[in-house]
C-alpha cells in the first residue's frame, strides 16, 4: 500500500445530521489530501458531494437486509477495488459486516457515532473509532480509537440578525437542532418559564407545531421563538451570549464543536462526549427542566465569569476539534492497518 490510500467510505443515513456531515466533511477531505475516495451512499446526496470524490450511488433507504441493496453495494465496493473501507455508524456496518465474505481483499474500519444498544456489528472490523470516550466504552473489550469530530475553520464578521428583533433587552440565548424527540425542546421550553432572557431555537423538524402549541400554551411567546430552518446558524452564534444544548440523547453534536470555534459559552444536558468537553458547571442531567433552568441562570447571572471559564476550552477545540486534526487522526487509524500487512 502506498502513500494514497483508495478509501471507500459507506454511509446509510439519508438525513441532514451529524453524522452526515461528518462523512461527507472527511470525505472530502482525505480527497483534498491526495487520497482516491468513493462514498457509497444514497442518490440524493449527489449535490452535495464533491467533484474529488467519486459518488457510488445506492439507495441505503432500504432494509440492510435487503438483497438489492446488498447486491449494488457488493458490486461498487468490487469494482472500486479499495484498501481501506470504512463504514460510518450502526447500519452501514451491518451492511459491511454481512458482505465481507465476497469483498475484496482490504481493511475495514467502522465509526460509532452514537450510544447504541446494539452494537455487535461492530465486533469483526479490523479497527473501530468512537467520537467519544464514552461511546468507546460501549465497545469494549475490543479495541477501539477515540476520535472528536472536528470541523473547518471560518473566520466570520458578527453581524446583526433579525432573529430577536421585537424581544425585550437582554442576553441572547440560542439553541440548534432538529425538532426532534432527542433534542429535548420540550424540557428547554419548561425550563424557561423562569428564565426572562430572549431564546431563539434554530431547527426544523416534525415536532414544529407541538412546540409551537408547547411555547404558547407556556405564554412564552414574548421571549421564545422558533425560527425553523437557518442556513445563517454561524451568524446567530456570532450574534448570542449563550448556547443552550437539551439534548436527552447525543454523540459528539457538531453544534457544540461550533459554539466553541465560535467562543460561544453554553449550558448542556450532560450527555455523549459533552461531559467530556465543557467544564462540568456548564453541565446538568438530561430530562430535568429546574436542572436546566437553574444552569443558565447562573450562566447569565455573571457572563464575562462564564466566558472566562470556557477560555481552555475555547483553546483546545480551536487546536483539537478541527477538520484537519480528525482527518490526519483517521488516516492514522488507516496508517496502523496497512503495516499489519
Amino acid at each position: 500500500m502506498d502513500d494514497v490510500l483508495r478509501i471507500a467510505m459507506v454511509m446509510a443515513g439519508t438525513g441532514a445530521g451529524g453524522m452526515e456531515k461528518h462523512t461527507l466533511e472527511l470525505s472530502a477531505e482525505l480527497a483534498q489530501q491526495g487520497h482516491t475516495v468513493g462514498l457509497l451512499t444514497h442518490p440524493g446526496f449527489a449535490s452535495r458531494i464533491p467533484p474529488t470524490v467519486q459518488h457510488l450511488a445506492v439507495d441505503l433507504s432500504r432494509s440492510r437486509r435487503h438483497p438489492g441493496l446488498l447486491f449494488s453495494t457488493w458490486r461498487h465496493l468490487r469494482n472500486f477495488r479499495p484498501d481501506i473501507i470504512h463504514a460510518q455508524a450502526n447500519k452501514a456496518s451491518a451492511i459491511v459486516t454481512t458482505l465481507r465474505p465476497w469483498l475484496p481483499r482490504c481493511k475495514t474500519v467502522a465509526t460509532l457515532h452514537n450510544e447504541k444498544s446494539q452494537i455487535g456489528m461492530f465486533r469483526d472490523f479490523d479497527a473501530r473509532i468512537a467520537v467519544s470516550q464514552l461511546s468507546a466504552n460501549l465497545l469494549k473489550p475490543w479495541p477501539t480509537h477515540v476520535i472528536y469530530n472536528g470541523i473547518a475553520a471560518t473566520t466570520l464578521l458578527p453581524i446583526e440578525t433579525s432573529a430577536w428583533k421585537g424581544f425585550p433587552p437582554g442576553p441572547r440565548v440560542l439553541a440548534v437542532g432538529r425538532l426532534v424527540p432527542a433534542k429535548s425542546f420540550d424540557v428547554l421550553l419548561d425550563a424557561w418559564q423562569s428564565i426572562e432572557a430572549p431564546l431563539v431555537i434554530a431547527g426544523s423538524g416534525p415536532l414544529a407545531e407541538v412546540l409551537q402549541a408547547r411555547l404558547l400554551g407556556l405564554g412564552l411567546h414574548n421571549r421564545v421563538r422558533l425560527l425553523g430552518h437557518r442556513d445563517d446558524v454561524a451568524q446567530l452564534m456570532h450574534s448570542a451570549e449563550l448556547l443552550v444544548i437539551s439534548s436527552r440523547n447525543e454523540g459528539n453534536p457538531y453544534v457544540m464543536i461550533e459554539a466553541l470555534h465560535a467562543r460561544l459559552p453554553m449550558v448542556s444536558t450532560a450527555v455523549g462526549a459533552i461531559p467530556e468537553i465543557l467544564p462540568a458547571d456548564a453541565l446538568c442531567p438530561p430530562h430535568d427542566s429546574a436542572a436546566l433552568a437553574d444552569r443558565v441562570a447562573q450562566a447569565l447571572q455573571d457572563l464575562p465569569a462564564t466566558r472566562a471559564q470556557f477560555a481552555p476550552v475555547f483553546e483546545r477545540a480551536a487546536c483539537e476539534m478541527t477538520l484537519e486534526a480528525m482527518t490526519t487522526q483517521t488516516v492514522a487509524v488507516y496508517r496502523q492497518l496497512a503495516e499489519r500487512r
